[in-house]
Order: C-alpha cells, then sequence, then structure tokens
C-alpha cells in the first residue's frame, strides 16, 4: 500500500485529493493483460532493471520503494 503526504494531488479543477494505490509484485504471470483505454495508453511488463522512459513520479516512486524493500530483505 502508498499513501501519505507525498501522495497529495491537486486536480486542474481545484479538487484535492489523497491518493491510495496498492501495488501487486508477481514473480509468475499467465494470461492476459486488459486496460481500460480510457484511463491508459499502454500496457505492458518489464524487468527492474529495465523500466521504459518516461514514467511519471508516482509510478516511479512505487516502483523505486519496491526495489528498496527487495535490496533491504537481501542484505540481511
Amino acid at each position: 500500500m502508498c499513501s501519505g503526504p507525498e501522495y497529495y494531488l491537486q486536480l486542474p479543477n481545484g479538487d484535492e485529493i489523497y491518493s491510495v494505490t496498492a501495488v501487486y509484485v508477481t514473480s509468475h504471470a499467465i494470461g492476459s493483460m486488459n486496460m481500460d483505454e480510457t484511463e491508459s495508453i499502454d500496457l505492458r511488463y518489464f524487468k527492474l532493471n529495465d523500466l521504459p522512459e518516461g514514467l511519471n513520479e508516482a509510478n516511479r516512486h512505487y516502483i523505486e520503494a519496491y526495489i528498496g524493500r527487495l535490496e533491504k530483505s537481501k542484505s540481511t
């Protein structure tokens, strides 16, 4: 779960929100992904060491938090 002050957004219409996002991780995926074309323009899997350019700040933060936890667990 990702939430807190760093996920505060003020929308162009002036509305203010605090985003709460659940992030799921898997080492094995089967089947196909279905994209909601009203909210997304692309949907693909990427290796952690080969992420695409142009990730938005929030998505990059989710991934970096996961990588940090992964590295921490490897050092213990």
